[in-house]
């Protein structure tokens, strides 16, 4: 794995996460609802095998090359902070 996939792959669920979470026809609720739902339905797709990429990046930070470490980091602070604008609507 690279950078390079961490990259790439943040960028699809922020795009996932955004449409989502952006929706102004649904209430915030709604929003949240659909995004686990969506969530629920990729686990799934997979038969619970398969874990979201970043996030297991960041369970095991601690043992990863610094260059990783880092990145993955900066992944999560920018979808914390997109997730908390996705729960004010802005």
């Amino acid at each position: 794995m690279t950078v390079r996939t961490i990259e790439t792959t943040t960028v699809a669920f922020a795009k996932k996460r955004d449409r989502i979470l952006t929706n102004e026809r649904r209430s915030l609720p709604e929003r949240w609802h659909d995004f686990v739902m969506d969530a629920e339905a990729g686990m799934r797709r997979y038969r619970f095998k398969q874990g979201c990429l970043v996030g297991n990046l960041g369970q095991e930070r601690g043992v990863l090359p610094e260059g990783y470490r880092e990145r993955s980091r900066i992944v999560l602070d920018r979808l914390g902070r997109r997730s908390a604008q996705g729960e004010t609507g802005r």
